[in-house]
């Protein structure tokens, strides 16, 4: 399973709920947190005593969801910061999983958006490619 990563413990990837070794790629990977952007559920992970799954479906639109994009930024960096390894996953990892790695990056390692949009691009260049969200992230370098 191919998946970036963003920073340490902090991870992206598209979608994988076909994956017949999912469960075992994430426990391999040392994933014990994935963060689903998507309003679809995947049945596999739910309940599962050794990896926490949460959903914040966050539409790629034309505008910013704040209230959903912040709510999983939050989610992300605490649990990243109890020392968890998460992964962030949408559909291919081009919009709003990246996104909410940057904003997680912001604020874990309190830098403006546009040096995360760069850490991020840097470990995956076609991040990021909803050009509402790249605009929220270079807001404060204007």
């Amino acid at each position: 399973m191919h998946m970036y990563e963003i920073a340490p413990r902090l991870f992206i990837r598209g979608m994988f709920n076909n994956r017949p070794n999912k469960l075992e790629e994430l426990r391999a990977a040392g994933i014990d947190v994935v963060v689903c952007m998507l309003r679809l559920t995947d049945p596999d992970m739910l309940n599962l005593p050794d990896i926490e799954y949460k959903q914040f479906p966050l539409p790629d639109a034309r505008s910013v969801d704040e209230k959903t994009a912040f709510a999983a930024t939050r989610f992300v960096v605490a649990r990243w910061r109890e020392g968890h390894t998460v992964l962030v996953h949408c559909i291919g990892a081009h919009s709003r999983s990246p996104f909410v790695a940057a904003l997680a990056l912001t604020a874990i390692y309190e830098i403006p958006g546009a040096e995360a949009l760069a850490r991020l691009r840097a470990a995956r260049p076609k991040a990021v490619q909803n050009k509402a969200m790249e605009r929220y992230l270079l807001e404060d370098a204007e």
